[in-house]
């Protein structure tokens, strides 16, 4: 896995990778129904505008006459906040085929979140992520076990105390890069309740304050041949093996396992998305070949051990 990059690097790098997206998103086949781009668009820019602008109301109240000046931007804000609330409800919901892939990782993996075993294969979230599978390294159980939450030692653990930490991701299908996003710090697990409070609250308003990557950490962004686009998501920083504009074939390594982004411990989040940005994007379904439950094409029941044996 290579180095990280000098930050002039990282720069390039990022605003090459912002050019490609902006590019491939130009390219992307119009969605069959105009309002989900619009409410997909609106939902999280409205969200961190509007809580920026209420948040700097809340702490300029406390200079002496800046009351009546705060009530243009506090209102605004709370505006966007129900804007991005009612973007979020009324967002159409997105269903269609669900193209088969490979899997993107090999050996053991708890699955931590997964559209799989819901009933229904239409839903939204923000960030593409309404049909995102979530997998932790867990390759030996026995040997090597995999942290649990409540950990005795410590509820802030090393990543590299997690047996996923730096494992290979790979490419689930042929595709063009068009984004690259890597510079974020791996961070410590949030292994105990003191922490998971921590990480639903400070910590997760941090978070939606900054840039995307606060929440999906080191990514890459994939253009599929057929103008979808996959996310592989909380990447190791420095593990990152492809550049915006690189064809990756399946099976390729696109980087390592992290904990780069929103993150109890280190993990790979991979989604299925229209757009080459995540900000503006709808999550789409999506299949890995034989990983449902009774081994057909699906995706793994979240709660279950998932073992993926070479060439699949």
């Amino acid at each position: 896995m290579s180095e990280p990059s000098s930050p002039l690097d990282q720069h390039a790098a990022a605003r090459t990778g912002r050019d490609a997206a902006r590019e491939a998103d130009a390219q992307t086949p119009p969605p069959s129904a105009p309002g989900r781009r619009v409410t997909a668009a609106l939902r999280v820019p409205a969200l961190k505008a509007g809580a920026w602008l209420v948040l700097v109301s809340v702490v300029l109240l406390v200079v002496p006459g800046w009351g009546p000046v705060l009530a243009v931007p506090a209102g605004v804000g709370a505006a966007l906040l129900l804007i991005a609330v009612v973007a979020s409800s009324a967002s159409p919901t997105v269903s269609g085929a669900a193209p088969v892939l490979q899997a993107p990782v090999r050996g053991g993996w708890a699955v931590l979140a997964s559209p799989s075993p819901s009933s229904t294969t239409s839903r939204t979230a923000d960030l593409g992520a309404a049909f995102a599978l979530v997998l932790a390294g867990d390759p030996e159980p026995r040997r090597r076990p995999r942290p649990l939450f409540g950990n005795p030692e410590s509820g802030l653990l090393a990543p590299e105390r997690f047996p996923g930490f730096g494992e290979p991701v790979l490419s689930m299908a042929d595709g063009v890069v068009v984004r690259v996003v890597d510079g974020r710090r791996d961070h410590r697990s949030r292994s105990r309740w003191a922490a998971r409070i921590w990480q639903y609250s400070g910590e997760a308003l941090l978070r939606l304050l900054g840039p995307v990557s606060s929440t999906l950490g080191n990514h890459v962004v994939v253009r599929l041949d057929d103008g979808s686009h996959l996310l592989y998501g909380h990447l190791r920083r420095g593990s990152i093996q492809v550049t915006p504009g690189s064809r990756l074939g399946a099976g390729a390594v696109v980087a390592g396992c992290g904990a780069s982004g929103a993150c109890a411990e280190p993990q790979l989040l991979v989604q299925r998305q229209d757009r080459a940005t995540p900000l503006t994007a709808t999550g789409l379904p999506w299949a890995i070949a034989g990983a449902a439950a009774d081994g057909a094409d699906g995706l793994p029941t979240a709660g279950e051990r998932w073992v993926v044996a070479d060439g699949r």
